[in-house]
């Protein structure tokens, strides 16, 4: 799904639940910051597979940044 975006894709994390080793439905994908951003765009909200997907930037602890606030 995310290589129509081209780039390079570095990784992808499926997530499990620790105990049932069962799929959570989240995964982490690591891809070239153009193409990720690209992909966030086209893809953040669409149904896929019966299920409306979220695509969005996670910082190292799965937290969203606040991309409205200045660091400057």
């Amino acid at each position: 799904m995310f290589s129509q975006f081209g780039g390079k894709l570095y990784s992808i994390n499926l997530t499990r639940d620790k105990v049932t080793k069962r799929k959570k439905g989240i995964a982490f994908i690591k891809i070239s910051r153009n193409e990720g951003l690209k992909a966030i765009e086209k893809l953040n909200g669409t149904i896929i597979s019966g299920r409306n997907i979220m695509v969005k930037i996670a910082n190292d602890h799965g937290k969203q940044p606040d991309l409205d606030s200045s660091n400057s």
